[in-house]
């Protein structure tokens, strides 16, 4: 009877480390990415009451869908 309470342990840590595994691998497997490679942008002097614009380029570089919801200027 003790040798099967030592069997049943290690099953459950086994079991354990799997979950654990599973868990840690799956998070690290598919995840959107995006990359700016210029995020900022100096307008220099700026007469006041000016409309000025300035295009940032950004790239999609993970392996999943990449979805831009909200865009904060600052």
């Amino acid at each position: 009877m003790k040798g099967s309470t030592v069997n049943l342990s290690r099953h459950w840590i086994a079991l354990g480390l799997l979950v654990v595994v599973l868990v840690v691998a799956g998070s690290v497997m598919a995840a959107p990415r995006m990359d700016i490679e210029n995020d900022s942008f100096n307008f220099g002097y700026v007469p006041q009451n000016s409309k000025i614009t300035h295009s940032f380029w950004l790239k999609s570089t993970g392996d999943d869908t990449l979805r831009v919801v909200r865009v904060v200027p600052g």
